[in-house]
């Protein structure tokens, strides 16, 4: 009896989410990983003024991970954006799957490097929109005088 609960112990936990359930917020403490059964899931992070997506999941996508690896707070959120079904995916689960499969902990460490890659470039992007924007600001709102359009 004892080896039935261990093995149900290990069978994953199965949620259903229906369009717009938020699976986990950015800055909560992550227990789980999630791979997506069916629908999608939006990966996205409010920026002070309104979310913006960084990737939308499909099925078989593995997410969450980050959270498991590091044990920081959740970096993003994660809500479904049709009806969706997801497996949760435990720390001894997941450490399970790398060792039984380096092809999975390779795809893992591409994700992963995918990650940084996508948030440099998005930074890189900003930062030089940033400053074209502020240059923008600054004459945007301000009409030419007689002395701006005289020669010199």
């Amino acid at each position: 009896m004892a080896e039935k609960k261990s093995s149900q112990a290990q069978q994953p936990a199965v949620r259903n989410l229906a369009a717009g359930d938020v699976l986990f917020r950015e800055g909560e403490v992550g227990d789980f990983a999630y791979q997506v059964v069916k629908g999608k899931i939006e990966v996205c992070k409010f920026n002070g003024d309104e979310y913006v997506t960084l990737s939308i999941l499909e099925k078989g996508a593995l997410f969450g991970e980050m959270a498991l690896i590091d044990k920081q707070p959740r970096s993003a959120m994660a809500r479904a954006t049709e009806e969706t079904t997801v497996k949760e995916i435990d720390q001894n689960a997941l450490l399970g799957y790398l060792k039984n499969s380096p092809q999975t902990a390779f795809n893992m460490m591409q994700q992963l490097a995918s990650y940084a890659r996508n948030a440099n470039e998005k930074l890189s992007v900003d930062a030089f929109q940033s400053e074209g924007d502020t240059d923008l600001s600054a004459n945007e709102n301000n009409e030419l005088s007689k002395e701006d359009l005289q020669i010199k």
